[in-house]
């Protein structure tokens, strides 16, 4: 590419009749190897000057200092670069110059992202969807949805991450850009890679690697190589992961990369960690760690703190470990870099306990859990929508598939067995994950209280003691949730009919969450307008479904508002019950809330499996997405009905209603 391009520019530079036309010539050089060869566009740019003294132009002069800047911003001079966009920009809006003044905007949003100054990214990049779309420009607009997914996806916040990624790769194969297909390629792994399907995460990673070594640009295929490496490492296939590794390293040493060289250092250190290689891995470390703070990208030195820290912890359980991980901490918290706070309160809980610290670790422990707890949830809030990212780069190749079976029933079959695995991919990593968390905070108290106990008053004693018995309620109620969905599935829910009365049952659950409500500052009323409450359910499922629903209520409250749950007979009220005559008299049970509401789209999964909405609790609390799925056929398998009424913005009111006995 770089050959042909001076190639023609020298051919132009010789056909050239006037300095202008020998300035359109660099422009258009400029314009086409800037993101692959910043050394040479910086070379050319210097002819530019030369002829730009002898013949001012503005129009020139503007891509001058803007092409510049790219180079410098991929070289990570990151201060420098931002003056030249900063000038730039200056003479595009005093041209009017829509297209240029989109795409500066777009590179101050990469310096900013660098320098870990994420708003004005954001801000920056939220200037430009709708000057290309004006346009009509569908590179320019899939080069701001990356960099906008990019952004999100280090601070944490990945349904926008995932809403920005999947419309990148069918708008860079629009404009024909195929580094920007292969880019997508990549980011789509990550997504992957986050689902914890390395699998399909490295399928991606391979497509990338073979677009990006058929157009010849070292630079990305360093960074399509060291992805790769990355999920080979996560695959613990290692040593397919460090011959990546060390091709990457190799190309990034070539182009005089540093950053992609600091990566390689820091993926290396890892392997080497993973081989038992003390003296190689922080020997990795320790110059990646240096060389990331020559680049000032703020997440890339952060990221190098942390590794190099677990090194240390790994290897030498030194004091340094403390000092890089405290710092970590100190730049996550300036950027709001999410991800990288939770993995160093970890690093610092395992570091604690390693040195029988356990106040400490406990205390990082919480705060790892309760960030992590907050990431992974809006990671599996979004799981089904992240699915439309392969939607997007592989439907036809589907469509084909099904096509060419020329069979229904076996392609929809097909879909039912993907359907099971992503239903047993779920519920392994809710088990993973919410198990997990909970199990550790236990033995870090139990850890803390054996080695304390002689030291801590009966108080403290038993507001630990506590601590550890609330978790493991919490833990017996994802399990009890886990099984509840299998029994109810595979058919082996044994319910125990009798006749009661209704009220019994409600009494009891809305005194247990008395006490809960208090903490939110929440007040539960209760208003008892049913006479009749008899009727015929099994006890514990009734108190199951009421419980869902009522804590749910709880939980999505805002605190200093109110609830109210009400019993009353359906034919004494004016009320409709889904499916059912109006005469029919059925027992029901409404609660009634001040939350946020549930929007029109929320409500068409509410009641799904793993039907997280979009709302989120007001206290902190977890949800495995289960319990609402749970009621309903609780509820359908005793003859009742469950139902939703809510105005978004406006609260919700839940009901519960069985039919009465006569």
């Amino acid at each position: 590419m770089l050959e042909k391009v001076l190639e023609e520019l020298r051919s132009q530079l010789n056909s050239s009749k006037t300095i202008e036309e020998k300035l359109d010539a660099y422009v258009a050089a400029t314009n086409q190897i800037k993101p692959v060869f910043p050394d040479e566009t910086i070379a050319l740019l210097e002819e530019t000057k030369l002829l730009l003294d002898s013949f001012p132009s503005d129009y020139h002069q503007a891509y001058y200092f803007q092409n510049l800047s790219t180079a410098k911003t991929i070289l990570n001079q990151l201060e420098e670069a931002s003056q030249l966009a900063d000038a730039a920009l200056e003479i595009w809006v005093k041209l009017a110059n829509k297209l240029e003044i989109a795409n500066v905007y777009n590179l101050l949003g990469v310096i900013n992202k660098s320098l870990g100054n994420y708003g004005a990214a954001l801000s920056y990049w939220q200037n430009c969807p709708e000057i290309f779309n004006e346009l009509g420009n569908s590179r320019g607009l899939a080069s701001v949805y990356n960099n906008i997914a990019a952004t999100n996806n280090q601070i944490g916040n990945f349904a926008e991450a995932l809403e920005y990624y999947q419309k990148c790769p069918e708008l860079f194969e629009q404009a024909d850009y195929q580094i920007g297909v292969a880019i997508s390629l990549t980011n789509i792994g990550i997504v992957y890679e986050n689902l914890k399907d390395y699998e399909k995460s490295l399928e991606f990673h391979e497509k990338s690697i073979e677009i990006v070594k058929e157009i010849g640009e070292p630079r990305r295929l360093a960074l399509a190589l060291h992805s790769t490496a990355a999920t080979l490492r996560l695959l613990k296939r290692n040593d397919e992961a460090l011959e990546k590794a060390l091709q990457s390293l190799e190309l990034s040493e070539q182009v005089k990369d540093k950053l992609g060289i600091s990566n390689s250092y820091r993926l290396l250190s890892a392997l080497h960690r993973e081989f038992n290689n003390p003296e190689e891995a922080l020997k990795f470390s320790d110059k990646g760690l240096e060389l990331a703070r020559e680049t000032n990208d703020v997440f890339k030195i952060i990221a190098s703190l942390i590794e190099t820290a677990t090194t240390y912890r790994t290897f030498e359980k030194s004091k340094k470990t403390e000092k890089l991980l405290q710092e970590a901490l100190t730049l996550s918290k300036e950027i709001k870099a999410k991800e990288l706070l939770f993995k160093a309160h970890e690093e610092l809980a395992l570091y604690y306990k390693d040195k029988k610290l356990y106040k400490k670790a406990l205390e990082h422990y919480e705060e790892f859990h309760n960030l992590e707890n907050e990431v992974f949830n809006e990671k599996s809030d979004e799981q089904i929508q992240s699915m439309r990212v392969l939607h997007d780069v592989a439907q036809k190749e589907k469509e084909a598939e099904i096509y060419k079976l020329k069979n229904i029933e076996l392609a929809s079959f097909n879909e039912r067995l993907q359907e099971l695995n992503d239903e047993k991919n779920e519920f392994l990593g809710i088990a993973a994950h919410d198990l997990k968390n909970p199990l550790a905070s236990i033995m870090l108290t139990a850890s803390m209280v054996k080695e304390y106990h002689q030291r801590l008053n009966p108080e403290k004693l038993v507001k630990e003691m506590n601590k550890i018995e609330d978790i493991a309620k919490r833990m017996r109620s994802i399990i009890s949730n886990l099984l509840d969905v299998n029994a109810i599935e595979t058919g082996k829910m044994n319910l125990n009919y009798e006749v009661i009365d209704g009220n019994e049952i409600l009494f009891d659950v809305v005194n247990n969450y008395v006490a809960m409500s208090k903490q939110k500052d929440i007040t539960l009323n209760f208003i008892n307008d049913a006479e009749d409450c008899t009727i015929n359910v099994d006890k514990n499922s009734l108190h199951e479904i009421l419980e869902n629903v009522i804590s749910n209520s709880v939980k999505y409250s805002p605190k200093e508002k109110s609830i109210w749950v009400r019993a009353f007979v359906s034919t004494e009220d004016n009320i409709q019950i889904p499916n059912v005559p109006k005469e029919v008299p059925y027992y029901v049970v409404s609660v009634k809330d001040e939350g946020p509401g549930i929007s029109v789209e929320d409500q068409k999964k509410l009641f799904s499996k793993f039907g997280k909405l979009s709302a989120k609790p007001t206290g902190g609390e977890s949800s495995t997405g289960l319990g609402l799925s749970i009621v309903k056929k609780l509820a359908e398998m005793m003859q009742g009905h469950v139902w939703c009424e809510s105005t978004f913005g406006e609260g919700a009111t839940f009901f519960t209603a069985f039919p009465l006995q006569k």
